[in-house]
């Protein structure tokens, strides 16, 4: 009696959660059904010009690309003349700048061919449809096989607060998050092609490859290597023959400007970021912060290096931790890194959660992977609650600091876990699911 009556209160629970989920992923449908035009797009934008503020950028460096301006495509008083004409008269009150790489607009030019409320719509809904598949892709290729599990860790990254913010400003962290999958997936698989294109694609954010990169450079896996350098010269052939050379060879100079002047501060914001930087704006002028940032992500090049070095290649717990261990240095230590790009930790989360049961962690060991499920299975629900609460009584930049503080409570964990992999060269024999578990 006792066993049925606490199997009907996990599944009492389990419902509950799950219509939770569900209730945030309906709130997300009125403010899609705003975007049924493109006047209705533009007018949203001019009364909150930060809606939307991303994808306006992706928008205006696709129409610029194919401009006679496109020579001027990182002229930041060119970027913002062409994002005033498009939300004409609402007018953001600092400089607003895209600085990625020329080769980006191969992606945005398409952009421009549609109604911006429609290229809005596909662009989402693609960066979406990548993350998931990602996803699902290298969830397969590590041998997990529960579709419930991957259901609702998909579900939980689909209706939590950073992946609200992706997709309200228009940003790409659902892309990123499926290709880092696939990147790491066809690694495992020895698609080495493959692995080096999602490479080349993650470095539309320069330091997401880098990071990416530690571990085909520590396996010396020169096929993915060549393919991504392959990838990336053709990519800035082809962005030469769109922008003119000079534009793309002038390139670095305009990462340096990025890097070494405050002019674009209040766009990028430093100090409503998630990482070190932000830390460190709080208590430093911000170049200071920039620089000590900037060092301290090099930083941890070396030690992720080594990381991958000592892991090997195989579809274990030890190569899950490993991939955990450097999505969270990178949203830790990495310039520029908000909220959204918390989404990336769907990755480990669908590699690693032993079940999404609250009801079950208790049966988990050892005491910090339960500790590592709980986390992620509370994260969706609380970031949106949370949010609500802890922004209005005390700003959004003091709730920034509780990513901050999860991701390094999460890559403590992480690092644990590794090393007691390491300990025993095998997965936990309980680190399955217990029985009865929602997976």
């Amino acid at each position: 009696m006792k066993i049925g009556l606490r199997q009907a209160g996990k599944s009492a629970f389990n419902a509950i959660h799950l219509l939770v989920l569900l209730s945030f992923l309906v709130t997300l449908l009125p403010f899609l059904a705003q975007l049924a035009s493109a006047e209705k797009f533009l007018e949203i934008s001019r009364v909150n010009p930060e809606q939307f503020k991303d994808f306006r950028l992706d928008y205006i460096f696709g129409q610029l690309a194919v401009s006679p301006e496109r020579e001027r495509i990182y002229d930041a008083d060119v970027q913002n003349q062409w994002l005033q004409q498009l939300t004409a008269p609402a007018r953001l009150p600092y400089v607003d700048y895209l600085p990625y790489p020329p080769f980006f607009c191969l992606l945005t030019i398409p952009l421009t061919w549609l109604p911006i409320n429609v290229s809005y719509l596909l662009f989402c809904l693609g960066g979406l449809a990548a993350g998931i598949t990602g996803t699902v892709v290298v969830y397969r290729t590590f041998g997990k096989k529960s579709g419930k599990l991957i259901f609702f860790i998909l579900l939980g990254g689909l209706v939590c607060l950073p992946s609200r913010q992706c997709i309200q400003l228009g940003q790409t962290s659902w892309l990123f998050a499926g290709l880092i999958a696939i990147y790491f997936s066809s690694m495992l698989a020895k698609r080495d092609i493959a692995s080096g294109i999602s490479l080349c694609l993650l470095a539309i954010k320069p330091p997401l490859a880098i990071f990416m990169a530690m571990a085909a450079l520590a396996h010396r896996r020169w096929k993915i290597l060549s393919a991504f350098g392959v990838s990336i010269a053709l990519s800035l052939i082809i962005s030469a023959t769109i922008l003119g050379g000079q534009t793309v060879a002038h390139y670095p100079t305009v990462l340096l400007k990025v890097a070494s002047t405050d002019v674009f501060d209040e766009s990028f914001r430093p100090e409503g970021m998630i990482g070190i930087q932000a830390l460190l704006s709080q208590v430093l002028p911000r170049q200071a912060a920039k620089k000590l940032a900037g060092l301290a992500a090099a930083a941890t090049l070396l030690p992720l290096f080594l990381l991958w070095k000592k892991t090997q290649l195989h579809s274990d717990q030890q190569m899950t931790w490993a991939i955990a261990i450097t999505i969270l240095t990178y949203l830790l230590a990495a310039p520029h890194v908000n909220i959204y790009d918390c989404l990336l930790l769907t990755i480990p989360a669908a590699l690693s959660l032993p079940t999404v049961s609250l009801p079950d962690t208790g049966d988990i060991r050892p005491r910090r992977l339960q500790l590592w499920t709980i986390i992620f299975i509370l994260f969706p629900a609380l970031s949106c609650f949370a949010y609500l609460a802890v922004a209005e009584a005390s700003g959004h930049r003091a709730y920034n600091f509780t990513f901050l503080v999860i991701n390094a409570l999460l890559l403590a964990l992480a690092v644990r876990l590794y090393l007691s992999e390491k300990k025993t060269d095998s997965p936990p024999s309980n680190a399955q699911p217990p029985t009865g578990t929602l997976v």
